[in-house]
């Protein structure tokens, strides 16, 4: 079933031509819930298909909820003004219901503090060398 599965994809991949797909997905503040899509008939079609060979793809490495990480490439079909990226896990067993991960959020609990240890840094920095040359406060 699975060569079977990956023929018809193989033969939809050369039948929906790439030139005349175009998708516009954006991300510009919208109710929760709702993203902005935008696309041609081929746009359509291949967007689809995208996700469907994904299932084949070779892992990216391991993602964050115990699956391998899966890049799509998009860009053939993507508009310059789209700016939502998709950031795909493929997992054998699914998450338990409410226990979701999300890819990459470590940088998002990590950065706030470190931009302020950043900012605390720079300003004794910036107080040192006001002091060293002299200035009063």
């Amino acid at each position: 079933m699975e060569s079977r599965i990956r023929e018809l994809l193989g033969e939809l991949d050369r039948l929906v031509p790439v030139d005349k797909a175009q998708v516009i997905l954006y991300d510009d503040g919208n109710p929760p819930g709702q993203l902005p899509f935008c696309a041609s008939k081929e746009g359509f079609l291949r967007f689809g298909l995208t996700f469907m060979l994904a299932a084949f793809a070779t892992s990216a490495g391991r993602g964050s909820n115990g699956g391998e990480k899966v890049v799509l490439d998009l860009d053939p079909i993507y508009r310059s003004d789209s700016n939502v990226e998709f950031l795909c896990e493929r997992v054998t067993a699914m998450p338990q219901e409410g226990d979701r991960r999300r890819p990459h959020h470590l940088p998002n609990i990590i950065g706030g503090p470190l931009i302020l240890l950043v900012v605390w840094c720079f300003l004794v920095g910036f107080w040192s060398l006001l002091k060293s040359i002299g200035a009063r406060f």
